[in-house]
């Protein structure tokens, strides 16, 4: 399955959530990870962002798509990110 993940995090929560989510998907953008995972790897993500968050002030999203062929994506402004990866 491919993961878009975007976050709003308090900081002194946001750099461990970051250094966590860069151990399985690619930091395209500020609070923004993509990439493939299987079903087991979504769990892991997921257990480790319920662990590091506090659902009363923070706030994270998950898209979950088959593939990343099931989207479009269009860059407006600088690009960080090679096309390619997805």
């Amino acid at each position: 399955m491919y993961l878009i993940i975007n976050y709003d995090v308090k900081d002194k929560r946001c750099v461990k959530l970051m250094k966590f989510l860069r151990r399985f998907l690619y930091h395209l953008q500020e609070s923004v990870f993509v990439g493939e995972a299987t079903e087991k790897t979504y769990k892991m993500i997921v257990k480790g962002i319920e662990s590091i968050t506090d659902k009363q002030y923070d706030k994270v999203i998950i898209y979950k798509m088959r593939s990343a062929k099931v989207f479009k994506i269009e860059t407006l402004g600088k690009q960080k990110w090679i096309e390619n990866i997805i």
